[in-house]
This record gives C-alpha cells, structure tokens and sequence, in this order.
C-alpha cells in the first residue's frame, strides 16, 4: 500500500479511484468503510483510494446579492405551461 493508503484516518474525505467521494468511517487491514451518502456505508479496498480531499478557503465576500440574482432568472416556460393546462401535465416517455 502507498503512503496516503496507510496514513488514512477516520473522518478523512477521500476520492476513489471510481470518482466516488466518501468520509472514512472504519479502517480495517485491508478495507475502508466509506460514508458516500448520510447513513450509507460501503466497504472498499484502501488500494481504490486515489486521493484525500483538503477543503480550499472560500474565495469572495461571503455575501449574496440575492436580487440581481432573481432579476437574472430565466423564467420556465414549461412551469408556466404547465400551470396553464391545469397542472395535469402527464409524463411522456417519447421524444415526441
């Protein structure tokens, strides 16, 4: 096993080597439980661990200018379409 395999803990995040991000939740000899969704854990070999994930700082203000960003907004024709018929709207299940 390399370095980064060895020296994991648990509550790393990490990323596989299947693009799959988890926390370390278990470590065993060989194997690595890894939380990949609230109360969802899975059991891995500690060889698909690719590499630990490092939080970076936040970058900007901190603030939201949340009316530019309504006034931005596209609106959805389809909701509005929708609404006009009824809302009844069935799903389709072909491109037509």
């Amino acid at each position: 096993m390399t370095a980064l395999q060895d020296s994991l803990s648990v509550g790393d995040r990490i990323l596989t080597t299947a693009g799959l991000h988890g926390t370390v939740v278990a470590l065993g000899d060989e194997t690595i439980d890894l939380e990949i969704a609230p109360g969802v854990v899975t059991t891995w070999s500690r060889l698909v661990v690719r590499e630990q994930i490092v939080d970076a700082p936040l970058q900007g203000s901190g603030s939201i200018d949340h009316e530019s960003i309504d006034a931005e907004a596209p609106a959805t024709d389809i909701v509005r379409e929708d609404r006009e018929n009824g809302g009844d709207t069935p799903p389709r299940l072909n491109k037509d």
